[in-house]
């Protein structure tokens, strides 16, 4: 097991349950599942009130309903693709999520929906899509530094990004 384990930042239950505290709880469900470890076995764990996972979540069925439609909903919304030039190009998402608020790592935090084109023609948006772009590349970075084969690819992140700032 992991020590010191933290939340990510913007995660909406870090105020109510202890990253670690959570993570022994789950870490103990999926020793129990074999080794295996799924969503449902976790929300099935948590629904007991006793479990320090409860209150994470979201018990009153109805509020718990009108959140999980907004999930649908943004799922569509990242869901549709159009097909731009030739036919063998992939198709690219259609409209791209910007954060509205100024401060990006709030977890009340605006997020609207805006195609591509338009966002990027806007400064203010350009600058935030940029900078979530840095930042999830950076996120990648650490996920997948020790691929030697990659290394070319972050020697020209590094590149762009550069000539960006």
């Amino acid at each position: 097991m992991h020590e010191n384990v933290t939340w990510k930042s913007g995660y909406r239950g870090a105020s109510k349950l202890s990253a670690n505290d959570a993570y022994k709880a789950v870490e103990d469900i999926r020793i129990a599942n074999g080794g295996e470890l799924s969503a449902g076995d976790v929300v099935e764990a948590a629904r007991d009130e006793g479990s320090p996972l409860h209150v994470v979540f979201e018990w009153d069925n109805d509020a718990a309903a009108g959140k999980y439609r907004k999930e649908q909903a943004r799922g569509m919304i990242r869901s549709f693709c159009v097909q731009r030039g030739q036919q063998e190009d992939e198709p690219t998402r259609v409209y791209q999520c910007v954060q509205i608020d100024e401060e990006a790592e709030r977890v009340d935090a605006s997020n609207r929906y805006w195609t591509l084109e338009a966002a990027l023609e806007d400064p203010v948006h350009r600058v935030r899509i940029i900078k979530d772009l840095s930042r999830q590349l950076t996120t990648m970075r650490s996920k997948f530094h020790q691929i030697s084969e990659l290394a070319t690819v972050w020697r020209a992140v590094d590149k762009v990004f550069a000539k960006a700032n």
